[in-house]
């Protein structure tokens, strides 16, 4: 099957399932899946590796693995700039700690609180108006305008206030957006 195939999310659901209830039982180790990208949330770093272990052994089975070059960690909490242990897969690659990432288009901070910078949201928001204006200029109706601006400008789930709010305890965050397949499963590497 090739990438971009519309049965693709489909098979890459029923494969990754698992890798969410790994930690269903686990007090404070949550895992948020979308699409390709896995967030991995710990209150500790030792936690984090647990959980990066057992997402490891459930993405095995299916012959998956972490793209290391496309993940990160990153600390928030009250001790979020004191530095923290390196962070490995069971291959040995070392995943790097980060100041900032990237998550469904939104860029999270490293911070005492969660923070997200909005600013790149907002350039491309106003690059996308601007497009349209190019395009249509004054000739279209204000209600097409409209509707073109909701339909093809505004992110989906960017939260306009750009703050989560305050966290009790740290928080470890660790990113793999994008996973290699091995070529059985979908024939191409995602």
């Amino acid at each position: 099957m090739r990438q971009g195939s519309v049965l693709s999310p489909v098979l890459f659901a029923i494969y990754v399932d698992d890798v969410a209830r790994c930690c269903k039982n686990e007090r404070y180790l949550h895992i948020i899946l979308y699409a390709a990208d896995i967030l991995l949330l710990a209150p500790s770093v030792t936690q984090l590796e647990k959980l990066l272990r057992k997402c490891e052994e459930e993405l095995s089975y299916p012959d998956m693995v972490i793209n290391v070059k496309k993940s990160a960690c990153l600390r928030v909490g009250p001790r979020y700039d004191v530095r923290c242990k390196e962070i490995t897969t069971s291959t040995g690659n070392s995943i790097s700690w980060v100041n900032q990432m990237r998550y469904l288009g939104v860029f999270i901070i490293k911070s005492r609180v969660i923070k997200c910078d909005l600013d790149q949201a907002k350039r491309s928001f106003y690059r996308a108006v601007n497009a349209i204006f190019g395009r249509i200029g004054r000739i279209a109706s204000e209600e097409v305008i409209i509707q073109l601006i909701n339909s093809k400008c505004i992110p989906i789930g960017v939260n306009p206030a750009g703050d989560a709010g305050d966290v009790s305890s740290p928080i470890f965050w660790l990113v793999g957006t994008s996973m290699g397949m091995s070529p059985p499963i979908f024939g191409v590497a995602m």
